[in-house]
């Protein structure tokens, strides 16, 4: 009984020098960050109507039908005002900054790595592509595409791309009381622009199915 004793609370010790150096490790530096980054954002301009503890939130407390109108009431004034980038306090520990301006714009979407809580939703949707993946994988992809996508390549494709939207149009349904799943559609679309300009074929595929 003694060295099960004496067994177990060896174990115990092994654990808590495990957690202590884990913390020690990962979670202090990343401790150290969030907070680095905390006082980062509490320098951007804000709208002046902020509780002390609740922030913004107050303003946000819409059954969510109204959610983008007001953070538009939030937001336009700051940016009215030629800022280019604003905090929206929802909490006591949770700042989002929002992006204002086309130039603050393209840096928040060309960042790498980027932002994965933004993306995550859309990987079920778009896969784990150039617009969703990051690290290495994001960087190998855009450096295998830039040629291929350059913007004089692509300027012939403008009235393919136009075409099949106009189709694209046409085909989704004109109830405007119900919700649509236009993934479908998209699909269709997408397939339908790559076959013209990639194998020249027109198949209807969009009116088809």
């Amino acid at each position: 009984h003694l060295n099960c004793k004496m067994v177990t609370e060896l174990l115990l010790y092994c654990l808590l020098a495990i957690l202590i150096i884990l913390a020690i490790v990962y979670i202090i530096p990343k401790l150290k960050e969030q907070w680095r980054i905390l006082n980062a954002v509490k320098k951007l301009p804000r709208h002046p109507k902020e509780h002390w503890f609740w922030g913004h939130l107050p303003y946000l407390m819409s059954d969510g039908n109204n959610i983008f109108k007001e953070f538009t009431d939030i937001l336009l004034p700051l940016a009215q005002q030629g800022h280019k980038i604003a905090v929206v306090n929802s909490g006591p520990t949770f700042n989002g900054a929002h992006l204002l301006h086309p130039d603050t714009i393209k840096l928040g979407v060309g960042a790498d790595p980027k932002l994965e809580f933004v993306y995550y939703p859309l990987k079920p949707w778009l896969g784990d592509g150039l617009l969703t993946s990051n690290g290495r994988k994001w960087s190998r992809h855009r450096r295998l595409l830039t040629n291929a996508f350059h913007f004089d390549i692509l300027k012939p494709y403008v009235a393919v791309y136009s075409e099949c939207a106009s189709v694209l149009i046409e085909q989704l349904p004109k109830q405007e009381t119900e919700s649509v799943d236009i993934a479908p559609f998209i699909r269709l679309y997408t397939l339908d622009v790559l076959l013209r300009c990639i194998c020249g074929q027109q198949t209807d595929c969009q009116v088809s199915g």
